[in-house]
Order: C-alpha cells, then structure tokens, then sequence
C-alpha cells in the first residue's frame, strides 16, 4: 500500500504540483508490469480537518488502505489488485476550538474555490489516464479493468469533490442520456463517487435530476455516484441549514420554492433519499432499496440513509465500517443486479 498527497491553498491552486506529479507518476508505475491491477482511492477531507500527518482522517484513511490490502488478498475477484490512495489536502481547519465553528462561512466558501481551481485539472488528468488505460490495456487483461479508481468525499470535501467533477459528469451523462435511450449506459468519474455527509445543498443537485427524467430506466442498476447521510449528523442537519440560512439572507436571492432544498443537504432530503443502509450483526452491512420515484427509476445515483451502526455522527470515519460500506456498494456495482436491490420494510432501518 502507498500513500500521496495532493494539497491545495486557500484559492484552489496547488501548494506544490510537485505533489500532483509524484501522485501521477506513482499511479503510472503500478500499472507497468508485473503487477497485473491497480486500484487508486482518492479521499477529500472536509471541514475542521487537514493533510496534516496527525490529523485524525489522515490516520483512518491509512487503516482503510491497508485494511482494503488484507482484503483483497482474501478474494478472488482483486487478490492480485495493488491499493493505492490519494490523499487530498485543503485548508479545512484554520481555527481551534471554540472559535472554530465560526470558520463554517469561510470554509464553506474556500470548498467552492478548491473546487473550481487545479483540483479540476487534477481530476480531469486521473479520468485521461484511466481512459489512455482502456485504450491501450497491458497484454493479457481484461481492458479496463487492470485499473479502478474510486473518489471519497466528507463533508465539505464531498462538496469539492462533487462540484469539482459535477460538470464533467453532467456532459458525460447527458450525452449518454441523449444517445442511449434505448441501451442505458451511465457514464462515470473514475469508477465510482462515494459522498459521506456531503455539506451540499440539495439544490446543488438539481442539474441531474433534470437530466435523471430524462434517463432510460437502467435494468442493470449500477450507480456512479453514492451519497451517504448519518442520521445523526448534527452537522449537517442543525448547523448547516443555520449557516446556510444567514449566509443566503445576506447575499442571495432564492425562490420561494428554493428554500427547502437550499437548507437541506442532499444526505437529508427525502425528497431524494432512495436507499437505508445498516451493519448487521454478523458484521456485514446491509443495503435495502427505500419506495422513492427515483430508486424505481433505476438511475445510476443512490441516496443513502445510514443507520447510526454505521455511521453516528458527522466526523466519524471508522476505517473498518467504511470499508465495509465501500464493499457492500461494490459488490453490488459489480453484480449489476437486474431489477435492483431489495426493497426495504417498514420497521427496516
């Protein structure tokens, strides 16, 4: 297992693109033989955290990567499959408690300047090199599938790496909308966007779902994006609709209309909530489909609601629930089940 880091300042522009070279350079070495697959996790921070060697998220990040390595050995299907991660760093703590829950404006708006600078290009380059690795496959492997990579965003962070890749995966997939109507085929940044108590407005999220009425019904059911809301995150539920709300009087206009999702995360809202996940008590976790217009419609995004089991609270990352989560999403990627998953009961959490 390596780990890079890729920081980013306050206006979004690289602290070094010699960090963004070496994580690059370290991707394209693990593809050249004799390792026969590579998969790449590239993981956001949030508020109130940093790329700093001691910061907690850095430390849990570490005991995912090594943990998904032991994993791997285990099973058939990416024994011999190399675990990279990326570590993306942003300025998400400028202050210590108590003073630093009055950073939640300023944070908030760093996120949409990370976003909209050279974390971008970043991107866009990881995406061109996964493609240049479809195109031209290592002899003797499946194309494609000698090289995954799969984007982890929390809190402000999932609001970087959403917005940063929102744009592309609009384009990509209205083209896709517009030329496979009859064959649905979801077009995807890497392999997989996973956001975990993501500090977006739902109304962040209308553009797709726009293009989601538009979208042939998928028999197969393979999601490309996958939000993850506590239901206790108080972050997200209590302090940042006030945040928001004080931040938008003061320089917005929103529609009447607008309001519900402007102070609503996408984690929260049931107006587009589709699936409840839960750790069961062998260990494995559970995810069931909820009865929502969308999750019927077999779209390529999952709204997950997570039982407190699996994630209580905001801040927590427990590297072996994530990683547990991450292979129950995976495995059910892979299995592109026709029809899509089991609906959930009524008493089901």
């Amino acid at each position: 297992v390596q780990l890079a880091f890729v920081e980013f300042d306050d206006q979004g522009e690289y602290f070094d693109q010699r960090q963004s070279f070496a994580a690059l350079r370290l991707i394209r070495e693990s593809l050249r033989p004799p390792n026969t697959a590579v998969e790449v996790f590239v993981f956001v921070h949030g508020w109130q955290h940093s790329a700093n060697p001691v910061d907690e998220h850095v430390s849990q990040f570490k005991t995912f990567l090594l943990s998904r390595a032991v994993q791997c050995k285990s099973e058939e299907g990416c024994k011999a499959r190399k675990t990279l991660g990326i570590y993306i760093g942003w300025p998400g703590k400028t202050l210590r408690f108590p003073l630093n829950i009055l950073t939640f404006w300023s944070r908030k708006a760093a996120a949409h300047r990370v976003a909209s600078g050279s974390i971008q290009e970043f991107f866009a380059t990881l995406q061109q090199l996964k493609d240049d690795n479809e195109r031209y496959h290592l002899p003797g492997l499946v194309k494609g599938e000698n090289f995954r990579t799969y984007i982890i965003g929390h809190s402000f962070g999932g609001l970087i790496a959403y917005q940063a890749n929102s744009q592309s995966l609009a384009l990509r997939y209205g083209g896709a909308v517009l030329d496979s109507r009859g064959s649905p085929t979801s077009t995807k940044v890497g392999d997989l966007l996973i956001l975990i108590n993501p500090a977006i407005e739902a109304l962040r999220f209308s553009a797709l779902h726009s293009l989601w009425s538009e979208y042939s019904n998928d028999p197969f059911y393979s999601p490309n994006t996958v939000v993850v809301g506590s239901r206790t995150d108080w972050a997200t539920r209590i302090l940042f609709p006030a945040g928001v709300a004080v931040g938008t009087l003061a320089t917005n206009q929103i529609r009447s209309e607008q309001w519900d999702d402007a102070l609503t995360t996408v984690g929260n809202s049931d107006a587009y909530l589709t699936h409840n996940a839960f750790m069961q008590s062998d260990g494995r976790v559970q995810i069931c489909e909820r009865p929502h217009d969308f999750s019927m419609r077999k779209a390529p995004f999952w709204f997950i609601s997570a039982n407190p089991n699996l994630i209580d609270g905001h801040g927590d990352l427990n590297a072996t629930r994530l990683l547990k989560l991450f292979a129950s999403v995976d495995e059910h990627v892979s299995a592109q089940t026709v029809g899509g998953l089991r609906r959930c009961k009524d008493d089901e959490e």
